[in-house]
């Protein structure tokens, strides 16, 4: 099992662009030229996953997500 910092979707919102004070949301949702800042207060959670032959799931003791429950990437930025 391995552990990954993330951030919620609703800490990253819109200060420029088309999409002006919505917060982020599916990969296809997202506008190229909008311009997104991470809320300085929002907490880093924990994201416990397993890989498996099924494929990632949420694993235990994490901050985010259902023990179990198949894990599906739709977003990740550097």
């Amino acid at each position: 099992m391995q552990t990954i910092p993330v951030y919620q979707a609703d800490s990253f919102k819109v200060v420029h662009g088309a999409d002006l004070g919505d917060t982020m949301s599916f990969a296809d949702e997202l506008m190229l030229d909008d311009v997104y800042t991470l809320n300085k207060v929002s907490p880093r959670r924990l994201l416990p996953v397993i890989l498996s032959d099924d494929g990632p799931h949420f694993g235990t003791n994490g901050d985010t997500g259902t023990e179990g429950n198949a894990l599906f990437w739709t977003v990740a930025l550097p």
